[in-house]
């Protein structure tokens, strides 16, 4: 864990896939669950983003612990209202 205060650990670099350039970059799933666990604003907005392209599939969200969901819940929420 980054911080005391953090649900999850960090994704590491098993997490990782090489792009079409060979770049290692993290899968959309260990991504999202960094963003949620982080839970600034800007995260908030990262997660919105992804949302509004469809990368936040069923496989995606089955990933994350309970806390995670609720953290997701909330911003799916106020991307409705």
């Amino acid at each position: 864990k980054v911080r005391p205060s953090y649900a999850c650990p960090p994704p590491t670099l098993d997490e990782a896939v090489r792009d079409p350039e060979w770049f290692l970059v993290l899968d959309v799933a260990a991504l999202v669950r960094m963003k949620l666990t982080s839970y600034r604003l800007v995260d908030q907005m990262h997660i919105v983003d992804l949302s509004s392209v469809g990368l936040l599939s069923e496989p995606v969200r089955s990933s994350y612990p309970q806390e995670l969901l609720g953290r997701l819940a909330t911003i799916e929420r106020t991307i409705e209202e």
